[in-house]
């Protein structure tokens, strides 16, 4: 017989079989509340996971739309040429307008 403190801090007189079958469900407890714990922990983990994955999905969808307005280097300097050359043949047309207006001033 062996002297053991119970649940309630009682001393009581028990048989060793009887000692170790409390102490097997005590660790028993421990392990379900560990598990638990553990089951808590690994959802909240999901709930995050997830949540930062549809976060991301949503800025990888934001910056989707936006390249879509962008224009490519090999664009742009097709745009940019274009510009100058429209911009040459406004200078020139000018250019003759001035010479024209001048001739026939001269010719009146």
């Amino acid at each position: 017989m062996m002297t053991v403190l119970k649940d309630d801090c009682k001393l009581a007189d028990v048989s060793g079989r009887e000692y170790l079958e409390l102490k097997i469900n005590d660790l028993e407890k421990i392990t379900e509340a560990h598990f638990r714990a553990e089951q808590i922990a690994r959802d909240k983990a999901e709930e995050n996971t997830t949540l930062r994955i549809q976060n991301l999905n949503g800025i990888y969808d934001r910056m989707k739309e936006q390249s879509a307005a962008f224009i490519t280097k090999t664009e742009h300097a097709y745009l940019q040429k274009q510009i100058d050359d429209l911009r040459r043949l406004v200078y020139v047309g000018v250019g003759i307008l001035l010479t024209l207006e001048i001739i026939l001033r001269f010719l009146k």
